[in-house]
């Protein structure tokens, strides 16, 4: 996995390998109140090639603290595992909008 985070955007997107793809799509999570994940979805095969965070330090991080390390120079690799799990606990309970 890759973790890229832009403070400008303050952006995370994880990505699960070094690929590059042409046609994909972030389709959100339906968490409460507000959206802020999402999957990463090639449009041509239908499958999940990351996870999109947006806004991470704005908003995020209110409801999953530890998620702030990604934006930390560096993170290790367990911070992606951690966020990807989060993010699937997320994608099973509340489905996609």
């Amino acid at each position: 996995m890759r973790i890229l985070y832009g403070p400008y955007a303050d952006e995370l997107v994880i990505r699960f390998d070094d690929r590059r793809y042409f046609d994909a799509t972030v389709a959100l999570i339906n968490t409460p109140d507000e959206d802020y994940a999402g999957l990463v979805v090639e449009l041509d095969a239908g499958a999940v090639i990351g996870i999109h965070i947006y806004p991470l330090i704005a908003l995020a991080v209110e409801h999953h603290p530890a998620w702030r390390r990604a934006a930390e120079p560096n993170p290790s690799a367990d911070v992606a595992t951690a966020i990807v799990s989060d993010i699937r606990r997320l994608y099973d309970r509340y489905g996609l909008l």
